[in-house]
This record gives C-alpha cells, structure tokens and sequence, in this order.
C-alpha cells in the first residue's frame, strides 16, 4: 500500500472518529435537568427525576447504537485498508446520518411516554436507521471493490462473507422493525437492540 494512501485512511478515520464523538456526546443533552420551580421536597424532585425516563432511555440505546456503529465503521476500514474519492464522499453521506441521529433520539424520547405518537417517532427513528444501514452497505461495497483490486489473503475470505451477509441482513430487520412500529413500538424497539447486540458481537465469528 503506498504511503499517500494509508495517509489518507488515517485522515479519514479520524475525522470521522470526531463525527461519532460528537455525535455520541450530544445525546445527553436532551436530558434536561428538572426545573426547581415548585420542586421543594426530595420526593418531589425524584418523581421528576423518574419522569425522564424517556430520556435516559433515548440516551442508553442511541448510545449503544452509535458505539457499535463506531466500532462496526472501524472494522470495515480496518478490512479494506484503501481510500479513493469515491470511497470518501460514501463515508461522508453515511457521517451525515451519525451526525443526525441525535435529533432522530431526541424525537423518540419526547413521544416515548405519549401512546398517541411514539409509532410515528419510533417509525422516525427508525428511518434515520435505514439511511444509515444503506450507508453502511454502499460503504462496505465499494470498499470491496477496492479490496478486490488487491490480492485477497485467505484468511480474510470468510471476514468479507461475514461482513457482506450481516450488513445486508442488519438492512432487511431494520425495514422489518420500523413496519412493526405499526403494531407495536415496543416490539420495534427490541429488534433495534437484538440488531445492535449482534453487530456488537458477531465480529468476532471472523477473528480467529
């Protein structure tokens, strides 16, 4: 690999680490601090403490999911190991998604608690999720097409099938899970976990 082009990964990998880092940090920002007024007892400012659920919950899963894409986006620059124009401007569109997921948190966890519009937040929700899987998958693809310029070691053969097969499954049950926002929201909720939870952990299927 020439010199110019590692160079360019790591520029690359750093910027968007910075993406994810800010990303990541202003999902608590939508957790707001009680306001004092008419909060005079301490079993009054924990029933408004409890009452952020939402929040906390908008914060931890949207947490959880921007670490494990971080993670996920570091392994697929890891395996392909080569940047191009092209290569970068796919890693800006899927940045653009990262960069809005907060607001797409903050949706989720102003409706959660209200019965009457948390399929719509969640459905929302649930979008920005299917933007950014697309990405994931355009990304991983053009990348390997970079990668098969390139003599393939054998034993990275199983890691591209790996990689290849669980983005694209990832795709298909985040489409499945903001359908079943219309059914119900928490049963929605639940594949985004499982979907996070297995891209968290199925990259070591590959590390051997």
């Amino acid at each position: 690999m020439r010199k110019s082009t590692a160079m360019g990964v790591t520029r690359v990998e750093l910027f968007s680490d910075a993406v994810f880092a800010i990303a990541i940090t202003l999902l608590v920002l939508d957790v707001k601090v009680p306001k004092h007024e008419g909060i005079h007892y301490a079993g009054e400012l924990w029933g408004s403490l409890v009452q952020l659920w939402p929040s906390y919950l908008g914060f931890a899963f949207s947490f959880l999911v921007i670490g494990v894409m971080w993670i996920n986006h570091h392994s697929v620059f890891e395996y392909i190991g080569r940047i191009d124009r092209l290569s970068m401007f796919v890693n800006l569109l899927l940045l653009m998604g990262i960069a809005f997921l907060p607001f797409s948190s903050a949706i989720l966890a102003e409706h959660l608690a209200n019965p009457g519009t948390r399929s719509v937040a969640s459905a929302y929700y649930g979008v920005t999720l299917i933007y950014i899987t697309v990405m994931y998958n355009v990304l991983w693809w053009v990348g390997r097409r970079q990668r098969k310029l390139l003599k393939l070691e054998p034993h990275l053969v199983q890691g591209e099938r790996t990689i290849t097969f669980r983005y694209a499954v990832s795709l298909a049950c985040v489409i499945c899970a903001v359908a079943f926002t219309a059914v119900n929201v928490w049963l929605s909720l639940c594949v985004y976990l499982i979907l996070v939870l297995w891209n968290g952990f199925s990259e070591r299927l590959w590390r051997t």
